[in-house]
Protein backbone atom coordinates (compact mmCIF):
# COMPACT_ATOMS: atom_id res chain seq x y z
CA UNK A 1 0.00 0.00 0.00
CA UNK A 2 1.55 3.48 -0.71
CA UNK A 3 2.58 5.54 1.97
CA UNK A 4 -0.15 8.22 2.67
CA UNK A 5 -3.74 8.52 2.64
CA UNK A 6 -5.37 9.13 -0.82
CA UNK A 7 -4.39 8.82 -4.45
CA UNK A 8 -4.40 12.26 -4.99
CA UNK A 9 -3.11 15.58 -2.97
CA UNK A 10 -5.52 18.76 -3.69
CA UNK A 11 -3.31 21.58 -2.74
CA UNK A 12 -6.05 24.95 -1.76
CA UNK A 13 -4.41 28.50 -1.46
CA UNK A 14 -5.66 31.23 0.38
CA UNK A 15 -5.27 35.20 0.84
CA UNK A 16 -2.19 36.13 -1.31
CA UNK A 17 1.20 35.97 1.07
CA UNK A 18 4.91 35.96 0.47
CA UNK A 19 5.18 32.24 1.96
CA UNK A 20 3.58 29.55 -0.16
CA UNK A 21 6.44 28.98 -2.42
CA UNK A 22 8.05 27.46 0.15
CA UNK A 23 5.44 25.13 1.69
CA UNK A 24 4.12 24.25 -2.04
CA UNK A 25 7.67 22.69 -2.78
CA UNK A 26 7.78 20.91 0.08
CA UNK A 27 4.51 18.88 0.28
CA UNK A 28 4.21 18.60 -3.67
CA UNK A 29 8.04 17.02 -3.61
CA UNK A 30 6.59 15.02 -0.77
CA UNK A 31 3.93 13.74 -2.72
CA UNK A 32 6.24 12.70 -5.64
CA UNK A 33 7.78 10.79 -3.60
CA UNK A 34 4.85 8.61 -2.21
CA UNK A 35 3.63 7.85 -6.09
CA UNK A 36 0.35 10.75 -5.67
CA UNK A 37 -0.96 13.17 -7.90
CA UNK A 38 -1.14 16.92 -6.94
CA UNK A 39 -3.72 19.06 -8.07
CA UNK A 40 -4.76 22.73 -7.25
CA UNK A 41 -7.65 24.49 -8.00
CA UNK A 42 -7.57 28.16 -9.44
CA UNK A 43 -6.96 30.68 -7.08
CA UNK A 44 -7.87 29.02 -4.20
CA UNK A 45 -11.42 27.75 -2.75
CA UNK A 46 -12.73 29.95 -5.78
CA UNK A 47 -11.44 26.65 -8.39
CA UNK A 48 -13.90 24.46 -6.34
CA UNK A 49 -16.80 26.30 -5.63
CA UNK A 50 -17.63 26.98 -9.04
CA UNK A 51 -20.06 24.84 -11.25
CA UNK A 52 -17.48 24.16 -13.75
CA UNK A 53 -14.51 23.57 -11.17
CA UNK A 54 -10.72 24.73 -12.59
CA UNK A 55 -8.59 22.59 -11.24
CA UNK A 56 -4.63 22.35 -12.28
CA UNK A 57 -2.65 19.12 -12.31
CA UNK A 58 0.63 20.39 -11.13
CA UNK A 59 2.39 17.02 -10.38
CA UNK A 60 5.65 17.62 -12.60
CA UNK A 61 5.47 21.14 -12.37
CA UNK A 62 9.00 21.94 -12.10
CA UNK A 63 9.36 23.00 -8.02
CA UNK A 64 12.97 23.96 -8.76
CA UNK A 65 11.46 27.16 -10.10
CA UNK A 66 9.93 28.39 -6.69
CA UNK A 67 13.10 29.41 -5.01
CA UNK A 68 12.60 32.48 -7.11
CA UNK A 69 9.80 34.05 -6.16
CA UNK A 70 7.04 34.39 -3.16
CA UNK A 71 3.76 33.87 -3.23
CA UNK A 72 1.84 31.20 -5.17
CA UNK A 73 2.02 29.83 -8.46
CA UNK A 74 -1.63 28.58 -8.43
CA UNK A 75 -3.10 31.30 -7.48
CA UNK A 76 -5.11 32.58 -4.66
CA UNK A 77 -8.12 34.50 -3.49
CA UNK A 78 -9.99 35.46 -0.38
CA UNK A 79 -13.37 32.85 -1.30
CA UNK A 80 -16.18 32.04 1.18
CA UNK A 81 -17.48 29.35 -0.84
CA UNK A 82 -21.28 29.80 -0.77
CA UNK A 83 -22.21 25.97 -1.34
CA UNK A 84 -20.22 23.60 0.86
CA UNK A 85 -22.05 21.01 -0.62
CA UNK A 86 -21.40 21.94 -4.45
CA UNK A 87 -17.70 22.47 -3.11
CA UNK A 88 -17.72 19.07 -1.78
CA UNK A 89 -18.89 17.19 -4.70
CA UNK A 90 -16.09 18.94 -6.91
CA UNK A 91 -13.40 17.86 -4.53
CA UNK A 92 -14.78 14.15 -5.05
CA UNK A 93 -14.85 14.51 -8.75
CA UNK A 94 -11.05 14.04 -9.09
CA UNK A 95 -10.88 11.18 -7.01
CA UNK A 96 -9.28 10.06 -3.36
CA UNK A 97 -8.94 13.16 -2.60
CA UNK A 98 -6.68 14.93 0.35
CA UNK A 99 -7.24 18.38 0.83
CA UNK A 100 -4.02 20.74 2.07
CA UNK A 101 -5.25 23.94 2.82
CA UNK A 102 -2.71 26.68 3.05
CA UNK A 103 -4.14 29.60 4.74
CA UNK A 104 -5.15 31.67 8.26
CA UNK A 105 -8.08 31.88 10.26
CA UNK A 106 -10.80 32.34 6.79
CA UNK A 107 -9.11 29.83 4.68
CA UNK A 108 -9.17 27.01 7.64
CA UNK A 109 -12.62 28.13 8.73
CA UNK A 110 -13.59 26.77 5.52
CA UNK A 111 -11.84 23.59 5.81
CA UNK A 112 -13.10 22.86 8.86
CA UNK A 113 -16.33 23.31 7.90
CA UNK A 114 -15.99 20.88 5.12
CA UNK A 115 -13.72 18.33 7.35
CA UNK A 116 -16.77 18.48 9.87
CA UNK A 117 -20.10 18.63 7.90
CA UNK A 118 -19.10 16.70 4.35
CA UNK A 119 -15.80 14.41 5.33
CA UNK A 120 -13.53 15.90 3.26
CA UNK A 121 -10.31 14.68 4.59
CA UNK A 122 -8.39 17.93 5.03
CA UNK A 123 -4.93 19.04 6.67
CA UNK A 124 -3.71 22.25 7.40
CA UNK A 125 -0.70 24.61 7.03
CA UNK A 126 -0.75 27.75 8.94
CA UNK A 127 -0.66 31.12 6.20
CA UNK A 128 -1.00 34.40 7.80
CA UNK A 129 1.18 37.35 8.17
CA UNK A 130 -1.52 39.04 10.94
CA UNK A 131 -0.13 35.99 13.20
CA UNK A 132 -4.13 35.95 14.52
CA UNK A 133 -4.75 32.58 14.40
CA UNK A 134 -5.25 30.51 17.92
CA UNK A 135 -3.25 27.41 19.16
CA UNK A 136 0.14 28.42 18.37
CA UNK A 137 3.40 30.36 18.99
CA UNK A 138 3.44 32.05 15.59
CA UNK A 139 2.00 31.66 11.95
CA UNK A 140 4.57 31.53 9.08
CA UNK A 141 4.83 34.76 7.61
CA UNK A 142 4.31 36.94 10.60
CA UNK A 143 8.23 36.69 11.33
CA UNK A 144 8.49 38.30 7.97
CA UNK A 145 6.37 40.73 8.26
CA UNK A 146 7.04 42.15 11.87
CA UNK A 147 10.95 42.14 11.01
CA UNK A 148 10.25 44.07 8.15
CA UNK A 149 7.45 46.61 9.58
CA UNK A 150 10.07 47.21 12.28
CA UNK A 151 12.80 47.63 10.40
CA UNK A 152 11.29 50.20 8.09
CA UNK A 153 9.97 51.68 11.24
CA UNK A 154 13.77 52.16 12.76
CA UNK A 155 14.53 53.77 9.57
CA UNK A 156 11.51 55.76 9.74
CA UNK A 157 13.62 58.00 12.46
CA UNK A 158 16.05 59.06 9.81
CA UNK A 159 13.60 60.94 8.31
CA UNK A 160 11.20 62.16 10.94
CA UNK A 161 14.64 63.42 13.03
CA UNK A 162 16.09 65.18 10.26
CA UNK A 163 13.43 66.76 8.75
CA UNK A 164 11.28 67.81 11.80
CA UNK A 165 8.56 65.82 10.45
CA UNK A 166 5.66 63.05 11.90
CA UNK A 167 6.12 59.91 10.06
CA UNK A 168 2.90 57.90 10.31
CA UNK A 169 3.28 54.13 9.22
CA UNK A 170 0.38 52.07 8.49
CA UNK A 171 0.80 48.74 8.79
CA UNK A 172 -1.23 45.50 7.75
CA UNK A 173 -3.33 43.25 9.89
CA UNK A 174 -6.74 43.30 8.72
CA UNK A 175 -8.30 43.52 12.32
CA UNK A 176 -5.14 42.92 15.41
CA UNK A 177 -2.34 44.63 16.13
CA UNK A 178 0.06 41.74 16.28
CA UNK A 179 1.92 43.58 13.06
CA UNK A 180 1.82 47.32 14.11
CA UNK A 181 2.65 46.04 17.86
CA UNK A 182 5.59 44.00 16.87
CA UNK A 183 7.05 46.66 14.41
CA UNK A 184 6.06 49.18 17.24
CA UNK A 185 8.08 47.22 19.49
CA UNK A 186 11.36 46.47 17.87
CA UNK A 187 10.85 49.23 15.44
CA UNK A 188 11.17 51.37 18.48
CA UNK A 189 8.28 53.93 17.36
CA UNK A 190 6.95 57.00 19.41
CA UNK A 191 3.56 55.95 19.24
CA UNK A 192 0.90 53.55 18.37
CA UNK A 193 -2.71 53.89 16.62
CA UNK A 194 -4.24 50.67 17.41
CA UNK A 195 -7.08 49.33 15.89
CA UNK A 196 -8.42 46.84 18.86
CA UNK A 197 -8.71 49.68 21.01
CA UNK A 198 -12.21 51.43 20.84
CA UNK A 199 -13.90 54.61 21.65
CA UNK A 200 -10.91 55.86 20.86
CA UNK A 201 -11.10 59.48 19.21
CA UNK A 202 -8.79 61.49 16.94
CA UNK A 203 -8.67 64.14 19.18
CA UNK A 204 -6.75 62.00 21.49
CA UNK A 205 -4.63 60.85 19.44
CA UNK A 206 -3.77 64.02 17.81
CA UNK A 207 -2.68 65.70 21.70
CA UNK A 208 -0.87 62.44 21.74
CA UNK A 209 0.82 63.08 19.12
CA UNK A 210 1.54 66.25 19.37
CA UNK A 211 2.43 65.55 22.97
CA UNK A 212 5.04 63.32 21.53
CA UNK A 213 6.63 65.79 19.48
CA UNK A 214 7.18 68.29 22.17
CA UNK A 215 8.88 65.63 24.44
CA UNK A 216 11.40 65.04 21.59
CA UNK A 217 11.99 68.17 20.91
CA UNK A 218 13.07 68.67 25.01
CA UNK A 219 14.68 65.65 24.60
CA UNK A 220 16.14 65.24 21.55
CA UNK A 221 16.41 68.97 20.48
CA UNK A 222 14.32 68.38 17.46
CA UNK A 223 10.34 67.79 17.25
CA UNK A 224 9.45 64.68 15.45
CA UNK A 225 7.79 61.37 16.33
CA UNK A 226 7.56 57.74 14.41
CA UNK A 227 3.51 56.61 14.39
CA UNK A 228 2.74 52.91 13.64
CA UNK A 229 -0.71 52.57 13.01
CA UNK A 230 -2.68 49.16 12.27
CA UNK A 231 -4.17 49.48 8.89
CA UNK A 232 -8.04 48.50 10.92
CA UNK A 233 -7.33 51.83 13.06
CA UNK A 234 -9.51 54.00 10.30
CA UNK A 235 -12.80 53.51 12.43
CA UNK A 236 -11.08 56.19 14.44
CA UNK A 237 -14.07 58.64 16.20
CA UNK A 238 -13.33 61.69 14.21
CA UNK A 239 -11.62 60.23 11.06
CA UNK A 240 -14.56 59.61 8.90
CA UNK A 241 -14.91 62.75 7.41
CA UNK A 242 -11.03 62.37 5.80
CA UNK A 243 -11.28 58.93 5.16
CA UNK A 244 -14.62 59.64 3.00
CA UNK A 245 -12.29 61.60 0.81
CA UNK A 246 -10.25 59.25 0.10
CA UNK A 247 -12.53 56.14 0.22
CA UNK A 248 -16.41 57.29 -0.45
CA UNK A 249 -17.91 53.63 -0.48
CA UNK A 250 -16.70 51.01 1.59
CA UNK A 251 -17.01 47.07 0.45
CA UNK A 252 -16.98 44.05 2.27
CA UNK A 253 -14.78 40.86 0.75
CA UNK A 254 -16.45 36.92 1.15
CA UNK A 255 -15.72 36.91 5.01
CA UNK A 256 -17.52 40.01 5.88
CA UNK A 257 -14.82 41.65 6.56
CA UNK A 258 -14.40 45.66 5.75
CA UNK A 259 -11.87 46.23 2.90
CA UNK A 260 -9.56 48.28 4.24
CA UNK A 261 -7.48 51.11 1.90
CA UNK A 262 -3.88 51.55 3.97
CA UNK A 263 -2.90 53.82 1.47
CA UNK A 264 -6.39 56.18 2.21
CA UNK A 265 -6.06 55.47 5.37
CA UNK A 266 -2.27 57.38 5.42
CA UNK A 267 -3.93 60.39 3.28
CA UNK A 268 -6.24 60.53 6.30
CA UNK A 269 -4.39 60.68 8.73
CA UNK A 270 -2.24 63.33 7.17
CA UNK A 271 -4.83 65.40 6.36
CA UNK A 272 -6.27 65.32 9.90
CA UNK A 273 -3.09 65.98 12.04
CA UNK A 274 -2.27 68.94 9.98
CA UNK A 275 -5.51 70.48 10.53
CA UNK A 276 -5.63 69.30 14.36
CA UNK A 277 -2.15 69.88 15.39
CA UNK A 278 -2.09 73.28 12.43
CA UNK A 279 1.53 71.95 11.25
CA UNK A 280 0.47 71.47 7.26
CA UNK A 281 3.69 70.10 5.61
CA UNK A 282 4.85 68.68 8.39
CA UNK A 283 3.71 65.37 8.03
CA UNK A 284 5.41 62.52 6.29
CA UNK A 285 4.04 58.84 5.42
CA UNK A 286 5.06 55.36 4.61
CA UNK A 287 2.30 52.84 3.79
CA UNK A 288 3.94 49.47 4.83
CA UNK A 289 1.48 46.77 3.16
CA UNK A 290 2.50 44.52 0.12
CA UNK A 291 5.87 45.14 1.14
CA UNK A 292 5.33 42.88 3.97
CA UNK A 293 4.34 39.97 2.14
CA UNK A 294 5.81 39.94 -0.87
CA UNK A 295 9.87 38.62 -1.97
CA UNK A 296 11.08 36.28 -0.01
CA UNK A 297 10.53 34.42 2.92
CA UNK A 298 13.24 35.28 6.17
CA UNK A 299 15.35 32.69 7.00
CA UNK A 300 13.57 31.52 10.42
CA UNK A 301 10.20 32.04 8.94
CA UNK A 302 11.11 29.45 5.75
CA UNK A 303 12.81 27.00 7.81
CA UNK A 304 9.10 27.48 10.30
CA UNK A 305 7.50 27.09 6.72
CA UNK A 306 8.78 24.02 5.71
CA UNK A 307 8.87 22.31 8.67
CA UNK A 308 5.09 22.52 9.25
CA UNK A 309 4.29 21.58 5.43
CA UNK A 310 6.40 18.68 6.46
CA UNK A 311 3.91 18.24 9.51
CA UNK A 312 1.26 18.23 7.64
CA UNK A 313 3.03 15.52 4.98
CA UNK A 314 2.99 13.73 8.73
CA UNK A 315 -0.48 14.37 9.56
CA UNK A 316 -1.62 12.35 6.05
CA UNK A 317 0.91 9.97 6.11
CA UNK A 318 -1.18 8.72 9.69
CA UNK A 319 -4.44 9.89 8.86
CA UNK A 320 -5.15 12.25 11.20
CA UNK A 321 -7.10 14.80 9.75
CA UNK A 322 -8.96 17.21 10.86
CA UNK A 323 -5.59 19.22 12.18
CA UNK A 324 -3.45 22.04 11.67
CA UNK A 325 0.58 22.17 11.77
CA UNK A 326 1.42 24.98 14.14
CA UNK A 327 4.83 26.03 15.68
CA UNK A 328 4.81 26.04 19.57
CA UNK A 329 6.90 27.31 22.18
CA UNK A 330 7.77 24.82 24.83
CA UNK A 331 7.32 26.74 27.93
CA UNK A 332 3.45 27.09 27.22
CA UNK A 333 2.51 23.84 25.96
CA UNK A 334 2.89 20.53 28.00
CA UNK A 335 2.78 18.41 25.13
CA UNK A 336 6.46 17.57 24.07
CA UNK A 337 7.75 15.62 20.46
CA UNK A 338 9.98 13.08 21.35
CA UNK A 339 11.23 13.64 17.37
CA UNK A 340 14.36 15.83 17.32
CA UNK A 341 13.93 16.63 13.77
CA UNK A 342 10.71 18.53 14.82
CA UNK A 343 12.99 20.83 16.96
CA UNK A 344 14.34 24.07 16.17
CA UNK A 345 16.36 26.50 18.24
CA UNK A 346 16.18 30.52 16.98
CA UNK A 347 18.60 32.70 19.30
CA UNK A 348 18.97 30.06 21.64
CA UNK A 349 15.08 29.61 22.58
CA UNK A 350 13.74 26.44 21.30
CA UNK A 351 10.69 26.20 19.42
CA UNK A 352 8.86 23.30 17.90
CA UNK A 353 6.53 21.68 15.13
CA UNK A 354 3.52 20.13 16.48
CA UNK A 355 -0.41 20.30 15.47
CA UNK A 356 -3.79 21.51 16.75
CA UNK A 357 -7.36 20.82 16.02
CA UNK A 358 -8.61 22.85 12.61
CA UNK A 359 -11.82 23.68 14.73
CA UNK A 360 -9.25 25.70 17.24
CA UNK A 361 -6.66 27.18 14.26
CA UNK A 362 -10.29 28.35 12.37
CA UNK A 363 -10.53 30.71 15.61
CA UNK A 364 -9.03 34.66 15.76
CA UNK A 365 -6.23 35.31 18.33
CA UNK A 366 -6.36 39.48 19.19
CA UNK A 367 -3.29 40.94 20.83
CA UNK A 368 -6.05 42.53 23.21
CA UNK A 369 -6.02 39.88 26.30
CA UNK A 370 -2.44 38.87 25.87
CA UNK A 371 0.21 40.48 28.26
CA UNK A 372 2.00 42.00 25.11
CA UNK A 373 0.52 45.29 24.75
CA UNK A 374 -1.23 47.77 26.94
CA UNK A 375 -4.35 49.31 25.26
CA UNK A 376 -4.56 51.83 28.42
CA UNK A 377 -1.17 53.35 27.36
CA UNK A 378 -0.62 52.56 23.64
CA UNK A 379 2.85 50.88 24.06
CA UNK A 380 4.03 46.97 23.47
CA UNK A 381 5.50 45.46 26.81
CA UNK A 382 8.58 43.85 27.61
CA UNK A 383 6.51 40.45 26.98
CA UNK A 384 6.38 41.32 23.67
CA UNK A 385 9.68 42.11 23.52
CA UNK A 386 10.68 38.51 24.98
CA UNK A 387 7.98 37.10 22.92
CA UNK A 388 9.29 38.74 19.82
CA UNK A 389 13.51 38.08 20.67
CA UNK A 390 12.11 33.81 20.20
CA UNK A 391 11.94 34.81 16.28
CA UNK A 392 14.02 37.67 16.13
CA UNK A 393 16.92 37.61 17.97
CA UNK A 394 17.89 40.50 20.32
CA UNK A 395 16.81 44.50 19.54
CA UNK A 396 19.07 46.52 17.45
CA UNK A 397 20.52 49.80 18.56
CA UNK A 398 17.68 52.47 18.81
CA UNK A 399 18.33 55.40 16.88
CA UNK A 400 17.74 57.74 19.26
CA UNK A 401 20.17 56.76 21.78
CA UNK A 402 23.04 57.84 19.47
CA UNK A 403 21.32 61.69 19.31
CA UNK A 404 24.27 63.64 21.16
CA UNK A 405 23.23 67.31 21.81
CA UNK A 406 24.62 69.67 19.77
CA UNK A 407 26.52 73.07 20.71
CA UNK A 408 25.37 76.54 19.60
CA UNK A 409 28.13 78.22 18.12
CA UNK A 410 28.44 81.63 19.08
CA UNK A 411 30.58 84.95 17.65
CA UNK A 412 33.74 85.44 19.59
CA UNK A 413 36.07 88.62 17.97
CA UNK A 414 34.29 88.14 14.21
CA UNK A 415 35.11 84.39 14.65
CA UNK A 416 32.36 81.31 14.98
CA UNK A 417 33.65 79.33 18.36
CA UNK A 418 32.10 77.03 19.99
CA UNK A 419 30.10 77.74 23.37
CA UNK A 420 31.01 76.34 26.56
CA UNK A 421 27.18 75.47 27.46
CA UNK A 422 25.04 72.82 25.24
CA UNK A 423 21.96 73.74 24.35
CA UNK A 424 19.01 70.67 24.08
CA UNK A 425 16.15 73.05 23.57
CA UNK A 426 15.37 74.50 20.25
CA UNK A 427 17.29 76.25 17.82
CA UNK A 428 16.81 79.82 15.82
CA UNK A 429 17.03 77.46 12.44
CA UNK A 430 14.58 75.19 13.75
CA UNK A 431 10.56 75.80 13.75
CA UNK A 432 8.22 73.95 17.08
CA UNK A 433 5.29 71.93 15.83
Amino acid sequence: MTKGYGNAWLLVTGGGHIDFSSGLETVINAGRQRGKKILAPESGWRGVSIPKPIVYDITDYPVENLKHFGGSFIGSSRTNPKDLQLTADNIRKYGDIVVIAFGGEDTLGVAFKLYQGYGIPIVGWPKTMDNDMQGNHCTIGYITAVYRAAQATREAFDNAFTHSKIVVLPVFGRKFDWVSAGAADYGFADYVIPAERKNFTLTQVANDIGEKVRENKERYGRPFAVVVVSEAADELKGLEAFIQKYIPVRGKDDFGHVELKPEALALALEDALSEYLGVKGAIARKVLTYHLRDGKLDKLDEVFARMTAAECVRLIDREDFGRVATIQNPDLCECWPDDSSAWVSPHGRPLFVSSVPLELAAKVRPVKGTPFFDYDKLRPTEQMSAYLSTMLGPKSVNPRDMVVPLKLAIQVAGRMMPASTTYVGSQPSQQAL
